[in-house]
């Protein structure tokens, strides 16, 4: 299949992705969550567990699988650990997603947080940013997540600035209220314009 039907879906922790997705999904989109496809290959019988576990070590380990909050720790605090993981994780995942890519006929949506960071907005035909405002993205993930400000603060400083996806992202879709079904028309709309140009 043509890279033509790609489109690359990237946000901000609480910005709404998901709910994107779900809009996409409604219109017969095939949709690869790489945040999903990341924890998969993390599980002991997956293709990412062994290097994780060779760099960062056996403590990251709980019974015999790699604890996600001990390896969060320590990688939201060390940029350059974030960047090895990352490398680690990447090149796994993008080869899944053209084995996906080849194997469909539909519009293939790659929902990634790090989209540009992994290389994957050259497999994409347009590539949509979804964006909240920091305050209303910080509510909604404390909520969703149960967690501390901080530890939120935490997760949004290993991320890019905002002005970094304006720049690059070929469509900004915005998602600073709670209305959901009025963003997932808005996102449909954006698919509808996507389809015409095929």
């Amino acid at each position: 299949m043509s890279l033509n039907k790609v489109i690359g879906l990237t946000g901000k922790s609480g910005a709404g992705k998901g709910v994107a997705c779900d809009a996409l999904c409604e219109e017969g989109c095939v949709v690869i969550d790489c945040d999903k496809l990341a924890h998969e290959n993390m599980l002991s019988n997956g293709s990412a567990f062994e290097p994780i576990v060779k760099v960062f070590g056996k403590e990251i380990l709980q019974n015999g699988e790699i604890d996600r909050k001990k390896l969060g720790d320590i990688v939201f605090t060390d940029k350059e650990a974030l960047d090895t993981l990352n490398g680690i994780a990447h090149g796994i995942i993008k080869d899944q997603i053209q084995n996906i890519i080849e194997n469909t006929d539909a519009v293939v949506v790659i929902d990634a947080p790090q989209l540009y960071e992994a290389g994957l907005e050259k497999l994409c035909a347009e590539c949509w940013f979804i964006y909240a405002a920091e305050e209303i993205r910080l509510e909604r993930v404390m909520l969703r997540d149960n967690i501390s400000r901080e530890r939120a603060m935490l997760r949004f400083n290993a991320q890019l600035e905002d002005s970094f996806y304006f720049e690059k992202a070929d469509v900004v879709i915005e998602h600073n209220d709670n209305d959901i079904e009025s963003f997932k028309m808005r996102v449909k709309k954006q698919l509808h314009n996507f389809i015409k140009k095929l």
